[in-house]
């Protein structure tokens, strides 16, 4: 399969993005995608709100991905195939937030084709959480629901549901990752073993300091994978007594960058933008090999939210650092 060097090409150059947040409005700034990758998705939806060229934009990247691994076969397929279910919980995601928000307008999702296991259509049409459940929890998604039923607690109820799909789809994905052999199989693992140490440390940083849980407690809510290493450091965390603790064993760990994490929020975002930053990073250096399928769907990911981040933020007339807080790959 090589080392797939092609993919970094594809990739918006950081310095489009310091244009983009220098730019005078968010017209101009649309402007400065025009000679990247997402000129297609650009032109589609001229004129058309910030919803709509979000959908494109994602369009733009699930088709880039698609054709990157048509050539796959076996087991590699199977596990790129489970790995794109990240696409279509991202559609949930965004249904459940605007069912919590009190929004009765639809959402714009995207479609995925031949591998969506939800119509978006029949998901669009939830009113409620109750709904929202029905939809995702019978057929193809049923038994994640039976895998990840003991995660959901009371209260916090978008965390909660996140929780279900991302623990339960990780879980999911090591299970699979588990039967490729040789080099793929051990590159595979390792990434995805890493994308969950991330989200780990997130959710274990919550689960102690916003629900107050103890350890045992928490450790039940967290995905089962990771290295020797990485579970030490997420059981760290979960027994210091105050954040400043968790942040001193997490920077030993993680690169967190400059921005200083005093508040659960801001290590939250560190967190974010430091694996987004890892994800890029490995697959310039062409890295990765065969789990550069993964990170060319997650860098590309990023780079839409990172896209639509300071476009609504320019709308709003929010100056550069508020915007540049809540973006992944500038730092």
């Amino acid at each position: 399969m090589g080392r797939l060097g092609g993919m970094k090409g594809g990739l918006v150059p950081l310095s489009v993005f310091e244009k983009m947040l220098t730019a005078a409005d968010d017209e101009y700034a649309r402007e400065e995608l025009s000679s990247t990758v997402y000129a297609p998705a650009l032109e589609r939806a001229r004129d058309r709100s910030d919803a709509e060229l979000e959908r494109e934009l994602w369009q733009e990247v699930f088709g880039a991905w698609v054709k990157l691994v048509r050539f796959l076969e076996g087991r590699p397929a199977e596990l790129t195939i489970s790995y794109a279910g990240r696409f279509e919980i991202e559609n949930i995601k965004r249904t459940v937030r605007r069912v919590l928000s009190g929004t009765s307008a639809k959402v714009v999702l995207w479609d995925l084709g031949e591998i969506r296991r939800i119509d978006p259509t029949v998901l669009n049409k939830a009113r409620s959480m109750l709904e929202i459940r029905e939809v995702v929890s019978r057929g193809p998604y049923a038994k994640m629901f039976e895998l990840a039923e003991h995660r959901i607690a009371e209260g916090a109820s978008m965390f909660a549901f996140e929780q279900v799909l991302e623990a339960a789809h990780l879980d999911g994905l090591l299970e699979t990752a588990g039967k490729v052999r040789g080099g793929f199989g051990r590159n595979a693992r390792s990434y995805i073993n890493h994308v969950v140490h991330l989200l780990n440390l997130r959710w274990a940083l919550r689960l102690k300091f916003v629900r107050g849980m103890e350890r045992d407690e928490a450790e039940q809510f967290l995905v089962r994978g990771g290295g020797r290493k990485q579970r030490a450091l997420v059981t760290a965390v979960l027994e210091s007594e105050k954040l400043d603790g968790a942040v001193g064993h997490i920077r030993r760990a993680v690169d967190l960058g400059s921005t200083p994490a005093t508040s659960l929020r801001a290590l939250d975002r560190a967190l974010r933008r430091a694996g987004s930053l890892w994800a890029r990073d490995g697959l310039k250096k062409n890295f990765f090999q065969f789990a550069s399928v993964f990170a060319y769907r997650d860098v590309r990911v990023q780079e839409v939210r990172d896209v639509m981040a300071i476009l609504i933020g320019k709308r709003q007339g929010r100056d550069i650092e508020a915007i540049r807080n809540h973006l992944g790959l500038v730092a």
